[in-house]
């Protein structure tokens, strides 16, 4: 085919096209030069988002600029204070990006950031101590991390704060100087000009009776009139505003019209007062017709009825409709729950008239059937696993079953509960009643234990519950260890009430960083409560404390402290504990450096013997180390008396110490903890050991 052959002519620009297709069809690539401590691998997570823009394509001079400043921004964010990154794109391949990145060092801060208002704010010292990432407490193991990014946000964090109080016109000077140490430290401090503080000086409410602005100005936390002075700030209003729809709402008037305005009156350079008014229509008085329920394929139409509460006839009340929807959601029966309202009857009608509204339940129920499982390992128990199998909402009721089981080298559990979530028609209340079987190795005994428990929970708040319930159970003691009374071996049975009540500030229940938990508990035993057995009497307390220190790469640092008390004595006719109810210490979950149960009264033949008196006190405080890995150190202490009389000053020395540390994983199904823990104050003529080392995967079960 001759050169000028027409076909030739078509097919070249065919051909570049599917030349500069493919070209563009390679993904863009990033080099790295002069990145020592920040990996390749996770500066490419960085541009992430940034390559999406150019997938496929050449990046321009403007996209490689983007990607450099995200770079250096993430290393100031390191603490690379005065890290650059250069982006220039390849001679030859247009695909490919170097980055040219000079780190420089990791900066740190030589001492507390201070933020100094010219005058004395009240409360805000205590809040930038408990909140900044610079405040005097966050020094106590290191010093932190100089991220101009972080300060920027608690400075924010800050302005909101006294924005609150009424400074709206606030000016900052941060100023930040270097220290010529090893390592590179910054010093810093924050002048900070208030300007005029603005506050409330009178709300109004146009368009109602007068009697009716006491109730308002109550709803709205100002009556009585506060002694001190009430702030100022834009979102009060807005604030103000939804809190007066609401108010209404719940009085019927399903569609009030709350116009607020506000006039701001200078008394001098530092003083001004806003002037609040509220123009309010609540217009007319609404009632439920008909509530409608659809999503129910499984769940009976008159429990989620029972639930709801809220019935055809009664008044509209926005109050009584979000009580029911979150209840519905609080059986656990229902992935969402929402309520739609639908306004009925003719419109055009007086302004006085009462009008009708049908409200619209939709459901979107959840699986009725759920399955877990859990694996771990621990020192004493060796592997253990753990079954739960649940069924919801048994023939539509709402009730359910569970069904679960425990097995481990040493031990053996199974229980069958019958489960009700609103028990006498109340979500706050929680019935569960059902058998079990137990069967449990120690080092002082092995016993079999068969049974019923009844537990009742009632939420009280947020933070309080309580818990009532009923044990029956039959408990077959067998290889009691060596020099223990063979009188104990045998059959008992122990039957009687017990209550638990707990206060749960803390942040969180999975990993908490900050609060307090607090519990007591009661449980007796007495023939009286049935079939026999013995008159005991058990009591718990137990309280905890979680504070975060100090800030380590980003992560707190933070200290626990946590104590537990046990009491048990006989009562009446019982002259001594059965051994299956004394009180034992030592192991993984109390004091570390010794083996299961081995702190405390042991007879001639070193066997444990427990006790009626239990103390244990632990202290840990845990860091992270790199994302999921943590570090921890700890003291335990420890002690069990035989008797309570026992407990005085001369028995006082039998105190066991723990002192250790460890690392922690956390993974998916649960921690792995390794943990080596010494005893300092070690008693040969005990046989005690030197050190232990605990290695525990999973979830405690």
């Amino acid at each position: 085919m001759s050169s000028t052959d027409p076909r030739s002519v078509g097919a070249a620009p065919f051909l570049l096209c599917v030349l500069a297709a493919a070209a563009g069809a390679q993904s863009v690539r990033h080099e790295y030069e002069g990145n020592q401590g920040i990996p390749d691998a996770e500066l490419e997570k960085v541009l992430e988002g940034e390559a999406k823009r150019y997938k496929g394509g050449v990046p321009s001079d403007a996209d490689i600029a983007d990607a450099a400043f995200l770079l250096s921004r993430y290393y100031r964010r390191q603490g690379y204070a005065k890290a650059r990154v250069e982006g220039t794109r390849d001679s030859k391949d247009r695909t490919l990006v170097h980055f040219g990145i000079d780190e420089g060092k990791i900066w740190y801060m030589d001492g507390p950031l201070d933020f100094v208002p010219e005058i004395p704010v009240p409360e805000f010292e205590d809040w930038w101590q408990r909140t900044s990432s610079y405040a005097r407490k966050r020094y106590v193991t290191r010093y932190p991390i100089f991220n101009e990014n972080q300060i920027a946000n608690d400075l924010d964090a800050a302005k909101d704060w006294l924005a609150a109080e009424g400074y709206h016109e606030i000016r900052l000077r941060a100023r930040f100087e270097e220290v010529d140490e090893d390592p590179p430290r910054m010093r810093g401090r924050v002048d900070v000009d208030l300007g005029p503080r603005t506050l409330v000086g009178s709300v109004r409410f146009d368009g109602l009776p007068d009697e009716s602005r006491i109730v308002l100005l109550q709803r709205l936390g100002l009556e009585p009139w506060p002694d001190g002075p009430v702030p100022y700030y834009p979102d009060l209003v807005v604030k103000w505003k939804i809190a007066l729809v609401r108010f209404f709402k719940e009085k019927g008037h399903r569609t009030p019209e709350i116009d607020p305005s506000v006039s701001i009156a200078t008394l001098g350079p530092r003083d001004r007062r806003a002037n609040v008014t509220f123009s309010i229509r609540p217009g007319p008085h609404y009632r439920v017709r008909e509530v409608a329920i659809f999503g129910n394929l499984k769940t009976g139409e008159g429990v989620i009825r029972e639930v709801f509460g809220v019935e055809p006839g009664d008044p509209y009340s926005i109050r009584r409709i979000d009580e029911g929807r979150l209840d519905l959601l609080s059986l656990d029966l229902f992935a969402t729950v929402v309520v739609d309202e639908r306004e009925v009857g003719p419109s055009g009608q007086p302004e006085e008239a009462e009008r009708e509204v049908d409200l619209v339940v939709r459901l979107d129920e959840k699986p009725s059937k759920f399955v877990g499982f859990n694996l771990g390992f621990g020192v004493f128990e060796r592997v253990r696993a753990g079954l739960d199998l649940q069924v919801n909402n048994l023939f539509g009721s709402g009730m359910g079953i569970r069904t679960t089981g425990s097995v481990s080298n040493r031990s053996r559990r199974a229980d069958v509960k019958f489960v009700n979530p609103f028990p006498f028609g109340d979500t706050d209340n929680h019935l569960e009643l059902g058998p079990f079987v137990e069967r449990q190795e120690r080092p002082a005994y092995t016993v079999h234990r068969t049974g019923a428990e009844l537990d009742f929970t009632r939420k009280l708040s947020d933070e309080l519950t309580l818990d009532l319930g009923w044990t029956w159970e039959f408990s077959d003691i067998r290889h009691l260890g060596d020099g223990l009374d063979r009188v104990g071996e045998g059959d008992h049975v122990f039957s009687g009430p017990r209550a638990e009540i707990e206060w749960d500030l803390r942040d969180s229940k999975q990993n908490p960083t900050d609060g307090w938990i607090l519990g007591l508990s009661l449980e007796t035993s007495s023939p009286t409560f049935g079939g026999g057995g013995k008159d005991l009497a058990t009591g718990f307390a137990k309280a905890g404390w979680y504070q975060p220190v100090a800030t380590f790469q980003g992560y707190p640092v933070v200290f626990f402290a946590g104590l537990r008390a046990g009491v048990v004595q006989p009562l009446f006719s019982t002259e001594q504990v059965p051994v299956q109810k004394r009180l034992f210490n030592g192991g993984e979950y109390s004091v570390r450096s010794f083996e299961r149960d081995r702190l405390g009264p042991l007879n001639f033949f070193d066997t444990p013997v427990g006790g009626e008196l239990s103390l244990t006190a632990n202290f840990e405080t845990t860091f992270n180390i790199y994302k999921e890995l943590w570090g921890v150190g700890f003291v335990d202490l420890g002690l069990v008396d035989r008797e309570i009389e026992d407990f005085d000053e001369f028995r006082r020395h039998e105190l066991g110490i723990g002192v250790g540390t460890g690392l922690r994983y956390q993974t998916p199904i649960g921690p792995i903890r390794m943990e080596i823990a010494f005893n300092p104050h070690r008693r040969e003529n005990r046989d005690e050991d030197l050190f232990e080392v605990l290695f525990t995967i999973g979830f405690r079960f």
